[in-house]
């Protein structure tokens, strides 16, 4: 059956006030790419500066430019420019961290009624609590490492026994804010002298922290996976290797030092072993109420194979280098089928809870059947 002329008006979130900013607006580049020969679909990017302010932009990142300031008017339903107003049928976040990958922006989204890419508020908001993730990886069954975490306050007023019960965890011990990506403010340490140094920097980044048993020499798995709680896609397993001074794949190896890994796809592991990590991965991605598409961290012990969860992402990296995309090309899925499907799966989550009428025959919806 013959399509309807229609045009899908889509906003699409990139940069941020978090540390994770510039990710942000290189992984927009790649994907925005995707949309300049689509004339059905109008692209509206929205650029999230480091204060929060909301500016409309170009299409082309390659240098950002501003057209105007824009907000939303919820009276209207209407998003609002200098240049005019328009409607908007699907949100895409492409911002990593805070604000755009925690459930706020997401709640915006659902506030107004518009179809969104990826995870909703709840999973959202669990998935970057790194304690809360691995409670509920332990709870469903997949293996978690030891941790102490706490607040800067509580710290503050009980220092002793905190650095007493990290100690009892034996070193290496990986010191995390609680609620970031991108390795930001992750330190490996090694002995006690180091320990309160590495705490003083990740409290620059959250005001919760957590204090991990580290695993020597551990191999870093990766898995991605796209779909709903109907259809699944996980990917294969990659493997991070950490190279040159990096002593674990932090923010330099991943962003800023072009040999500071190398991602081995497959993953050097038995098929056994993958087939039980894209097991976990699935669990997990179920288990927090995951939609739409994420990438599974995971450590493993380099001599006895035991596998332990570490974070999930559920805006994962879209740069050139970044490992969510480069997992489903070796899987056999090229990036504009990636995006293809996540866009799909916005559309089918929205049909299922909103009664709008946007998804019936003929209609916007169409344009973005999820096949596999």
């Amino acid at each position: 059956m013959k399509l309807k002329a229609c045009r899908l008006n889509m906003v699409f979130f990139y940069g941020g006030n978090s540390v994770e900013h510039e990710v942000s607006i290189e992984s927009a580049k790649n994907v925005l790419a995707l949309f300049k020969k689509k004339s059905e679909i109008r692209v509206y990017p929205i650029y999230v500066d480091k204060t929060g302010r909301w500016h409309l932009t170009e299409n082309d990142l390659s240098k950002i430019k501003k057209i105007s300031g824009i907000k939303y008017d919820f009276t209207k339903k209407v998003f609002v420019t200098d240049k005019g107003s328009f409607k908007a049928d699907i949100g895409f976040s492409m911002i990593h961290g805070n604000v755009g990958e925690d459930g706020k922006l997401q709640g915006f989204f659902e506030t107004v009624g518009m179809a969104y890419t990826g995870c909703d508020v709840l999973s959202s908001a669990l998935s970057m609590n790194k304690k809360l993730s691995k409670t509920i990886a332990r709870i469903n069954g997949v293996p978690v490492l030891e941790d102490v975490t706490f607040t800067k306050n509580y710290f503050e007023k009980n220092k002793d026994e905190v650095i007493k019960k990290i100690i009892k965890l034996g070193f290496p011990v990986f010191v995390k804010p609680v609620s970031l990506g991108s390795s930001v403010g992750v330190s490996k340490v090694k002995t006690d002298k180091e320990l309160l140094k590495a705490i003083r920097n990740a409290f620059k980044y959250d005001y919760e922290i957590m204090v991990e048993k580290g695993i020597d020499r551990a191999r870093e798995i990766v898995c991605g996976i796209i779909g709903n709680d109907e259809v699944l896609d996980v990917s294969v397993c990659g493997e991070v290797v950490v190279k040159g001074k990096h002593e674990f794949y932090d923010y330099n190896a991943k962003y800023l030092d072009d040999n500071g890994m190398e991602l081995k796809i497959p993953a050097g592991i038995k098929k056994s072993l993958e087939k039980k990590i894209q097991n976990y991965t699935g669990t997990i991605f179920k288990a927090f109420g995951c939609y739409g598409f994420a990438r599974v961290d995971f450590l493993m012990e380099p001599k006895n194979d035991k596998v332990y969860f570490c974070e999930i992402n559920t805006i994962p990296g879209f740069t050139s280098h970044s490992l969510f995309p480069s997992l489903f090309k070796n899987s056999g899925m090229e990036l504009k089928e990636q995006i293809r499907r996540i866009v799909a799966l916005a559309f089918i989550r929205r049909d299922r809870y909103i009664e709008s009428g946007l998804c019936g025959k003929n209609s916007i919806c169409n344009m973005f059947p999820y096949k596999r």
